[in-house]
């Protein structure tokens, strides 16, 4: 949750035991414990609203002495917010030269902030300084924000646990609550008081401007088990419009669902939003928009309907004209905040022939049930079919191009690759591959070390991959995997779309594949990104993996519609990466290491313009 503005912030909380802040006087540290509701508040004013919740969240500048000192009298914890992990160029501290510029590492461009590296002593002792400003100013604690920053830059990772140490050591009786950095959390669960979750159930994709659903089913299950374990409170806090509680709504219920202490606001956090969520509600129907994807002979057209009213409905029509003529229809049954993609085949399509969706109810917003969209086949966001010669390409220094070489007669997927020794292949095996971890710590390629060829036919994407491990550790299947061994395959297959975008979107992927460990855990594949269902490619996918003398061998088969907007031809270019990951501690759940053929690519998770080209060849 980052914030550069001094912006009103208001966090809805609802379905809670009651509003009333606590009476009794306990240390901050022990009421904390107990707390039933939070606000978080960026603004001026409006400051007595902040007394009906036990915990509010607030800038350090926006409030006064006697504001803090009557929250306070009312039984009001009152924290302030403090970046440890990123830069604010608008911030006091930043202005006035306490920030050197050697500590910086990169730009947030969502937010304008700057990557700071928090193992350098003077980041640790502006964080403490700014701590004893705030807490001589009446502040009861701390909300320590971009902690995240260490998954970026894993490197920062035992800086940022210090840097959390010493504050509780140096203010022992002050209230710290922490955002996200669940990979920081057991090293400092000793020192902190709450967690923030931001994002557990939606969040905001800048790129596009929309608020979206995302799945963070294993952080919610390991922080709804960290809340059983340790008491920990979860502070959750979701996004959506003010136009859609539903949205907010499934949100709220979420977390709640898994223990958590739930808020939800908008992005821009300029409002005091709310949604209705205390008060019977009805369906409100709604076609947010449609799209085209597939190339010039094969459309399907998506439709996104959603509930975003507070009731639910059964059996909905819902119908799809082109040029006034029926050609679909169906019923849909939908609770509040259900959002469904109806996939539509149109088949010859006509270039600026109107769309009509139409969903057949009554309800608060009428006029949102029908949208008219135009077809045109520039809709259709495909990668282009460009001469080698004319197409853009990633820079060597991101590493060696890979070559995807035309398979007349696919390979059988057997863990075999006696089929692949005279393909062009790629190799990782240098200490300058290694891409997350401590390189010093690499025991050298009989440590991790792989090979991966690629080969492709009309449908299909066809991996051969070679790993040496010399311990295979896997606990974990499924949206885990990566915190055992595995390999990690990225694709950008529009790189010439968005050739300058350093933000994944919807045509990267990121795939896993585990070993499983040759027991007890069986092998297992996986869609990380974009989230995706496991049974909308479950028997698409073929994939085995044997145990090697060495470590294990693996064949992938992916079909490419799978991996939306890729163009198989010769001489096509995408971008790719191959990545595997160990785990040599027995028992352990952290990923130690991985190597690269992208060797920037790991510790900027999800930035494209790192990664390698894949060239298709016939």
């Amino acid at each position: 949750m980052r914030v550069l503005k001094l912006a009103l912030f208001f966090l809805l909380s609802i379905f809670l035991s009651g509003c009333t802040p606590a009476i009794a006087r306990a240390p901050a540290r022990e009421r904390m414990k107990s707390i039933k509701n939070y606000i978080v508040y960026y603004g001026s004013g409006r400051a007595d609203e902040l007394a009906r919740y036990d915990l509010a969240i607030v800038q350090p500048e926006t409030l006064t002495p006697s504001e803090i000192k009557s929250l306070k009298d009312k039984g009001t914890l009152v924290t302030a917010y403090l970046s440890v992990g990123e830069a604010e160029p608008g911030r006091p501290w930043y202005t006035d030269g306490r920030v050197n510029p050697r500590w910086l590492l990169g730009r947030n461009e969502n937010w304008g902030s700057y990557y700071v590296d928090a193992s350098q002593p003077g980041w640790q002792e502006l964080m403490a300084e700014l701590t004893g400003e705030f807490i001589k100013k009446g502040y009861d604690g701390v909300f320590l924000d971009t902690v995240d920053t260490v998954d970026a830059f894993p490197q920062t990772r035992a800086g940022m646990i210090k840097l959390i140490s010493d504050l509780r050591a140096a203010y022992p009786d002050v209230v710290i609550v922490q955002n996200r950095g669940f990979s920081v959390v057991d090293e400092v669960i000793a020192a902190l008081d709450g967690i923030m979750f931001e994002d557990v159930s939606t969040s905001y994709d800048f790129e596009k401007q929309e608020y979206i659903y995302v799945d963070n089913s294993a952080e919610i299950q390991n922080m709804a088990a960290l809340h059983l374990q340790t008491g920990l409170p979860v502070l959750s806090l979701d996004y959506a419009p003010l136009d859609n509680p539903g949205m907010a709504y499934r949100a709220v219920k979420n977390a709640q669902s898994n223990g958590f202490i739930s808020a939800v606001s908008v992005i821009d956090l300029d409002d005091i939003p709310y949604y209705g969520l205390d008060k019977p509600g009805v369906a409100d129907m709604r076609v947010s928009s449609v799209k085209a994807e597939g190339d010039e002979d094969n459309v399907a057209l998506i439709a996104r309907i959603q509930n975003v009213g507070l009731g639910d409905v059964r059996d909905v029509p819902i119908s799809l004209a082109i040029g006034g003529k029926e050609i679909a229809s169906i019923k849909g049954t939908f609770a509040p905040g259900d959002s469904f993609d109806w996939s539509v085949p149109y088949k010859s399509p006509e270039e600026n022939v109107t769309v009509r969706i139409t969903i057949g109810m009554d309800d608060p917003k009428p006029l949102d049930n029908t949208l008219d969209w135009a077809f045109t086949y520039a809709a259709i966001a495909m990668e282009p079919l460009l001469p080698y010669d004319q197409q853009k390409h990633r820079s060597a220094s991101n590493g060696t191009d890979m070559i995807a070489t035309y398979l007349t007669t696919p390979p059988v997927i057997n863990g075999d690759l006696s089929e692949w020794k005279d393909l062009p292949c790629i190799e990782v095996n240098t200490m300058d591959q290694v891409s997350y971890g401590e390189a010093s710590a690499w025991g050298g390629p009989d440590d991790l070390s792989g090979r991966i060829c690629y080969g492709w036919d009309d449908n299909n994407i066809y991996i051969g991959l070679d790993i040496t491990d010399d311990v295979i550790v896997q606990n974990y299947t499924g949206g885990n995997l990566w915190k055992g061994d595995h390999v990690e395959l990225w694709f950008d297959t529009q790189l010439q779309l968005d050739f300058d975008s350093n933000q994944a979107g919807e045509d990267d992927y990121q795939l896993g594949m585990s070993p499983g460990n040759f027991e007890s855990i069986p092998l297992d594949f996986v869609i990380f990104t974009p989230p995706t269902n496991p049974e909308e490619y479950n028997d698409q996918v073929g994939y085995k993996v044997v145990k090697t003398g060495k470590g294990y061998a693996g064949e992938i088969k992916i079909p490419k519609k799978l991996l939306k907007g890729l163009r198989l031809a010769p001489g096509q270019t995408i971008g790719a990466t191959f990545e595997p990951s160990d785990t040599d501690t027995p028992g352990s759940s952290d990923q130690e290491m991985m190597m690269s053929s992208a060797p920037q690519s790991s510790s900027n998770w999800g930035n494209p313009t790192l990664w390698n080209n894949l060239v298709f060849t016939r």
